[in-house]
């Protein structure tokens, strides 16, 4: 395990750092890697935000890209961007890790994703040739130009770069990374581009995120609906909403099980609160799939009601008036296509 070696190198670094000076930045860095792959991006986020704000100022571009790296996978586009800006300018300052590549290609991946196709491309003819001598960058290259072929319309294309860049990236023992980008294959709809790659490098020591991974690229292949659904909470709590976002709309929208279709449109309405839909399910998001989902004062109304609270107290809760709830709840039925709160409760509706 990867933990005491960073903790017996810790104990080291007195004595290393004149000879070493970043190396203490590095080993935050693999400690943050460590929560990501053990499917704890909570704990990740919180390391980086405490390094960044009272860590070193020269690592501060480290932590800006991490962070900016966290929300592009949670579908907070918008803050990704600002973000992966942010940390583009502070790594050109300071780089001692040499991740300003990587900076530059995820600053490039999130103007694809926000619609900006002229802006991604800029950015990635700004991108450095030495720096695809890193498969980090290789990754985060082949990611905004798989979300570009999409956007042009050549998913097989985006399908087989993804592939090549996973392929490179599991050939160097970057299983963590390449089973991120291996999502973006699953989000366009492709997941036998990578599903055979994924599978031949799982073993017993394989990590949680790439485990769960794995199995979600073998249930979308065979179009699972369920088995995809029931990986959501591992995926989120491995920072992957938006991939979770993908699954559960596609299960909403395509699964015959009509328990499948009310639960799934549950979580996209609470994943909806935080997370954009990836451009590929914007451009064929079905008609069931966006009039299906709930509002959020619906949500919150359907946690409410799954309880047995009555519509009294719940319009106390919220500060609206019984006729208003009552209102609420009958689009709530329909949009879940059940009848009353046993059937609401019945699909173990979680408080977001």
């Amino acid at each position: 395990m990867l933990w005491p070696r960073i903790s017996a190198t810790r104990a080291m670094l007195p004595q290393t750092h004149k000879d070493l000076p970043h190396a203490s930045d590095l080993l935050d860095l693999s400690e943050f890697l460590v929560a990501v792959a053990d499917g704890r991006i909570v704990d990740a986020h919180d390391f980086a935000a405490l390094r960044r704000a009272s860590g070193p100022t020269e690592a501060a571009g480290i932590w800006a890209y991490t962070l900016a790296l966290i929300h592009v996978h949670a579908g907070a586009h918008g803050k990704a961007e600002d973000l992966a800006e942010l940390a583009v300018r502070q790594l050109e300052w300071r780089d001692s890790t040499g991740l300003v590549g990587c900076a530059r290609a995820l600053s490039a991946t999130t103007a694809a994703l926000v619609g900006d196709v002229d802006l991604a491309r800029t950015r990635l003819a700004e991108l450095p040739a030495a720096s695809l001598q890193d498969v980090k960058t290789v990754l985060q290259r082949a990611e905004v130009l798989a979300w570009l072929d999409v956007s042009a319309g050549r998913r097989e294309e985006a399908a087989q770069r993804l592939r090549a860049a996973v392929e490179q990236a599991l050939a160097q023992e970057h299983d963590v990374l390449a089973a991120i980008t291996a999502t973006i294959a699953i989000r366009i709809g492709m997941p036998n581009a990578v599903f055979d790659v994924l599978k031949k490098s799982t073993s017993e020591r394989s990590s949680e995120i790439f485990t769960a991974v794995c199995q979600a690229a073998d249930a979308a292949s065979r179009e699972d609906h369920a088995v995809a659904v029931s990986l959501t909470s591992r995926l989120r709590a491995a920072g992957l909403d938006a991939f979770a976002l993908h699954l559960c709309s596609v299960a909403a929208a395509q699964s015959s099980d009509a328990m499948i279709r009310r639960r799934t449109l549950l979580v996209c309405a609470e994943l909806n609160e935080s997370a954009s839909a990836d451009p590929a399910l914007r451009q064929s998001q079905t008609k069931t799939l966006r009039v299906g989902l709930l509002s959020r004062r619906e949500l919150e109304i359907a946690h409410l009601a799954a309880r047995r609270i009555r519509s009294r107290h719940i319009a106390e809760q919220l500060g609206v008036s019984v006729r208003t709830v009552e209102n609420r709840l009958g689009n709530i039925y329909r949009k879940l296509e059940v009848n009353g709160r046993e059937e609401l409760a019945a699909l173990e509706v979680k408080s977001p």
